[in-house]
């Protein structure tokens, strides 16, 4: 944990220039192509020669309880946003024939993890709730028989609203998952024609009242801004009806617009897009609204309820950061079973193939799935954490920084000084004698502090990363 917690102020007291102009400049000039920093080294740094003995090695040698993360990666419908790997698919036998090959890959961590437990479960997508219930409930009983999970193991689920019924909530209830996570993204009918996913205020509603009517609280919702044809006051209308809903957590993401890398984003016209300066107002007015009806501002893009688990964690300081997104656990590996899913441990990230045919292939055949990943150096450690402190506790200990590598930091990062010194005048930093501090405008660029301290992103493609506004 940090030495110097620090608790930003509350983001609804955020001052920024009335005046256009001086905002503009201010968009313009941090509005840069940037990772999301769910990890560090990020997953475009990637590579080809690891080896299934790279992965055995590093899950031998760790010590740590597991957080298992299972990608289910098919859709009814194709969402012209999306950014996940996923594949339309609507029959019962391929799900069946993929649950099967996820089995069976899970089956080969059996021996690896004995005496580890546990303690977060995730199923993500895709779309979980479209796979029948009776799969899932043999999936998830053969799961309990490899491995021990806690009793008190975190379970979420994320669902698709359009396809909850009373059925599956039951049916997830008893498996003791206890938060469901919902993408809502934009209420708005016209946003939701320009990225293909039609879904009503009441149907949403209808689904989390059943789901507290059975006495499970845990509701998330996923919005997105900057999608197509948003404005300030379409947005300001979906934030209302998210705060009548209640939900404990908020994801509020900006919107990862790559059609290089994900061609059916092109069936959006980028003429509808928001323009930065109108997607930062968006942003600032959307954290406004949360912090005001409440909510506990966590990282840059999450809110939760003062009494949620994960706003206790922001408030002692234990937050962690993976590629789930924020987390209340932070000494756990990641265990990601399925195709494309992302492995998390302490010095080894590993990444699964990416087609489904092939990864079942590959299954059935008995041979490694593992297509991409990184055994992290001691250098890639070192940044790690600086990194994570930042996204987690917005804090730079420039003092931390020079007793772990016994080096001063401007010999560490040459030219740093003046860099913060610039976000500092920009109202993004303060300065204190540990180091430096987030603003609450500096909570919401945390990614542009964040590249300061990325050593390889010198070396990456732009394209591959989303904007930071």
């Amino acid at each position: 944990m940090s030495e110097h917690l620090v608790i930003p102020r509350t983001i609804h007291q955020l001052q920024l220039p009335q005046d256009d102009n001086h905002l503009w400049d201010l968009v313009n000039r941090y509005d840069a192509k940037g990772p999301r920093y769910t990890s560090y080294p990020t997953a475009v740094s990637f590579h080809e020669q690891v080896t299934p003995d790279d992965v055995e090695t590093a899950w031998r040698n760790s010590t740590r309880d597991i957080s298992l993360y299972l990608h289910l990666p098919f859709c009814f419908q194709l969402c012209w946003y999306c950014g996940c790997h996923m594949k339309v698919e609507r029959k019962r036998e391929p799900m069946a024939r993929y649950l099967d090959a996820l089995q069976k890959e899970a089956e080969g961590y059996r021996a690896l993890f004995a005496g580890k437990r546990i303690r977060q479960f995730h199923l993500g997508g895709g779309t979980p709730n479209q796979f029948p219930k009776e799969l899932l409930l043999d999936l998830i009983g053969a799961l309990q028989t490899m491995f021990d999970f806690d009793d008190d193991a975190e379970r979420s689920i994320e669902v698709d609203p359009r396809l909850l019924n009373q059925e599956q909530l039951e049916a997830f209830a008893r498996l003791g998952f206890e938060r469901l996570s919902m993408g809502i993204q934009d209420f708005n009918p016209r946003v939701q024609a320009a990225i293909n996913r039609h879904q009503t205020y009441e149907q949403v509603k209808a689904q989390v009242d059943l789901w507290r009517q059975m006495g499970q609280g845990g509701v998330n919702m996923d919005l997105i801004y900057g999608l197509p044809l948003q404005s300030v006051d379409s947005f300001n209308q979906t934030v209302e009806q998210v705060i009548n809903l209640e939900p404990q957590r908020i994801a509020l993401f900006n919107f990862a617009h790559i059609p290089q890398r994900m061609r059916h984003q092109r069936l959006i016209r980028s003429a509808d897009l928001p323009e930065p300066i109108t997607k930062f107002k968006i942003l600032l007015n959307a954290v406004r609204r949360f912090t005001e009806a409440g909510y506990v501002p966590i990282g840059m893009d999450h809110f939760a309820k003062p009494d949620d688990p994960l706003a206790k964690s922001m408030l002692a300081g234990d937050l962690h950061r993976n590629f789930q997104g924020y987390t209340t656990l932070p000494d756990l590996d990641m265990l990601g079973l399925g195709a494309s899913s992302i492995s998390m441990l302490d010095g080894f990230y590993g990444q699964n193939l990416k087609g489904i045919d092939t990864y079942q292939e590959r299954i059935n055949a008995k041979e490694p799935v593992l297509e991409r990943g990184l055994v992290l150096s001691e250098e890639d450690r070192f940044r790690r954490d600086i990194i994570q402190n930042w996204m987690c506790r917005f804090v730079i200990e420039v003092g931390n920084i020079e007793r772990d590598s016994g080096v001063s930091f401007e010999n560490l990062f040459p030219g740093i000084r003046e860099k913060l010194a610039v976000m500092v005048e920009d109202g993004l930093l303060e300065t204190h004698e540990f180091g430096y501090q987030a603003t609450a405008l500096g909570m919401l660029l945390a990614r542009n502090v964040a590249m300061l301290f990325d050593g390889r992103l010198a070396s990456t493609t732009p394209g591959q990363f989303s904007r930071t506004i």
